[in-house]
């Protein structure tokens, strides 16, 4: 099955377009309002995934020196999940290379946790809704760090097939 991927990919630059084309040459939201009524306003979603992508970034960039060249958000009914990407600075690749994978994840993950209060508020300011957990995790090869934000329900039922 071949799939052609074309959507929005926030950097710090700023967007790029691309969405996801399916064997049926519909892109895989057309695809979803066709099987799962939609009760968010999909504009609206993408302002406020690039203001969080923004927000991170810079404080990746204020906080530890250097920010990520690619980070993308996604938001879900009762999720954002922030993909960062190529957030290693030198002192870390020398280390990666050296083969100290420890000190880098252990590292990266205390700078996580340090980071997790501002990152929360960050979210919660830009959504308007409460963050019930943070979750932070880290992949050394390749450069890949994955932040979940798990929102309170907004008050709105789920959209069908979403419980």
């Amino acid at each position: 099955m071949e799939v052609q991927f074309v959507g929005t990919f926030t950097t710090p630059a700023g967007s790029l377009s691309a969405s996801l084309s399916l064997p049926s040459g519909c892109s895989l939201s057309e695809e979803r309002r066709k099987r799962v009524p939609v009760s968010s306003d999909l504009g609206q979603d993408r302002h406020t995934a690039q203001a969080i992508s923004n927000a991170i970034t810079k404080l990746q960039h204020d906080h530890y020196g250097r920010g990520p060249e690619t980070v993308r958000t996604v938001i879900g009914y009762d999720h954002v999940i922030t993909l960062l990407e190529n957030t290693f600075m030198p002192v870390e690749r020398t280390l990666l290379e050296a083969g100290e994978f420890d000190a880098v994840r252990t590292t990266r993950l205390a700078f996580q946790r340090a980071m997790e209060d501002r990152f929360v508020t960050t979210v919660e300011e830009i959504t308007g809704r409460k963050v019930r957990a943070f979750l932070s995790q880290v992949s050394l090869d390749p450069d890949i760090a994955a932040e979940v934000f798990v929102l309170e329900h907004g008050g709105d039922d789920a959209p069908e097939g979403l419980g």
